[in-house]
């Protein structure tokens, strides 16, 4: 179930982002100054770019990880009906193939995580010591 629990987390992220801009927006409008306001407008543009990033970044990996967890539950029911030498040695080809795509879905994951850090990065706030 951890595709599942990837999906569901997604879904939850991608509404959360929704309203964070829905929020940003709202006070966006409120603001008086043009220059605050522009300042404002170009930190939500970058940010928002950096949002759709993760889009860029997740849907290779969306299109990888079923496939190859649909692969390694094949192996594993294949591998608890024939542990036999032969048996073992005939899968060689989709241990392989599934250590190639296993790969693959940790480079697309490393891309993943990296533009969460990029976006936890700009998100956190800067750390001002209080007046005295």
């Amino acid at each position: 179930m951890p595709a599942a629990k990837a999906k569901s987390r997604a879904a939850e992220m991608k509404a959360a982002g929704l309203a964070y801009f829905a929020t940003w927006e709202k006070e966006l409008a409120q603001l008086k100054n043009p220059e605050n306001k522009n300042l404002a407008m170009q930190q939500r543009a970058k940010l928002q770019a950096i949002f759709d990033s993760i889009k860029t970044v997740a849907e290779p990996l969306k299109a990888q990880f079923d496939p190859w967890l649909s692969d390694l539950q094949d192996l594993q029911k294949y591998l608890s009906n024939d542990l036999t030498i032969s048996g073992v040695d005939a899968a060689k080809p989709l241990f392989a193939k599934t250590q190639k795509e296993g790969f693959e879905v940790q480079k697309s994951m490393d891309a993943l995580v990296a533009e969460l850090n990029t976006v936890a990065a700009t998100l956190t706030p800067a750390n001002v010591p209080a007046k005295k």
